[in-house]
């Protein structure tokens, strides 16, 4: 509007003015003047604080990131709002953060997760993608009202009823099957009409039966099987172990004895160190003080929350077979 070729020409200015207006309109209907103040109390819900609203998103953690992406896509007031596993890394806070968020927003959403607690507090029905069931072959969408629990319950009786219908249609047409061949002996090979015309008829009825499919009641597990050698009792040991970044401690005089055969959970709240332990257990970084001690032929699987331990130019086949000789068909 302030170029002098617009201005001066009444029709090009009236254009210009009427772009104008509907782009103001768009920008209040967004919400545009109060996006940043709305963006910031997104950000405090789930847990942020101001100091931290001017880093990077490459210097949080990994369930920090997952947390401005959500606060992303709830500053956009989406009609519906598609969650693809929005509870992976996040600690315990970060998943209660995330419920009450979910909770408060008053719009449909749909969630893909594998945490049934999550789901027991979120959903109202459960959408199920089954391959097979009655149409083999086929992909179908089942929805049953309620949480997972609820839908947990209703699929196993679903499931039994399903194994009922089949053993009850197999024992029919066994009878039909049994009953059809007697009245064929009977009807001496096709001479006496009435049999045949009752065997003719039962075959009719056998062919119309509707399939029933046998139902799994037990899902199908992968064939996977993991074996280890226990090199020493003693697996891992950290004495008075420290780790400082720029003069700022991190973690401060851990001790941890773990023996062969234990199970150790480490929680804590995001940016509290538990991937720089895992690092610093696995020599990737230097102990500021202290040691760590794995136990002699005690071998160390890492599976690392960003997975940046895989070559992303390789194929999966490529990438197990980089890492130990096997066939491609054991791969």
């Amino acid at each position: 509007m302030g170029r002098a070729e617009v201005y001066e020409d009444a029709a090009r200015l009236d254009q210009v003015m009427e772009r104008h207006a509907r782009a103001l309109a768009e920008f209040k209907a967004r919400g545009g003047l109060n996006f940043r103040g709305r963006a910031e109390t997104v950000l405090r819900d789930l847990g942020f604080s101001d100091e931290e609203f001017g880093l990077t998103a490459e210097a949080l953690s990994g369930g920090q990131r997952k947390l401005v992406a959500l606060a992303r896509v709830l500053v956009a007031r989406p009609d519906v709002l598609l969650l693809d596993e929005p509870d992976n890394h996040l600690d315990l806070d970060g998943k209660a953060r995330l419920e009450r968020t979910i909770v408060r927003h008053a719009r449909a959403v749909v969630i893909i997760s594998h945490d049934r607690y999550l789901l027991d507090v979120l959903a109202d029905s459960i959408a199920e993608l089954e391959t097979g069931g009655q149409h083999a072959g086929r992909t179908q969408l089942n929805v049953f009202p309620g949480n997972y629990s609820e839908y947990a319950h209703d699929k196993q009786e679903l499931l039994l009823k399903q194994r009922k219908d089949h053993m009850l249609g197999e024992r029919e047409a066994t009878r039909l099957k049994q009953s059809i061949q007697r009245l064929k002996d009977f009807s001496s090979s096709g001479q006496n009409n009435k049999l045949v015309r009752r065997w003719k008829s039962m075959q009719k009825r056998l062919e119309k039966m509707p399939e029933t499919p046998d139902a799994r009641l037990e899902p199908r597990r992968i064939g996977l099987k993991l074996a280890s050698e226990r090199g020493s009792r003693k697996v891992l040991e950290l004495t008075a172990l420290e780790k400082s970044f720029d003069g700022t401690p991190l973690l401060n005089g851990l001790d941890l004895v773990i023996s062969a055969g234990e199970r150790v959970g480490l929680v804590g709240g995001n940016g509290t160190g538990k991937s720089v332990l895992f690092r610093t257990i696995l020599g990737e970084q230097t102990p500021t003080g202290g040691r760590t001690f794995l136990g002699p032929s005690i071998s160390v699987g890492y599976y690392s929350q960003e997975h940046e331990t895989l070559d992303e130019a390789r194929t999966a086949v490529e990438e197990i077979r980089r890492l130990k000789s096997m066939s491609e068909g054991q791969a």
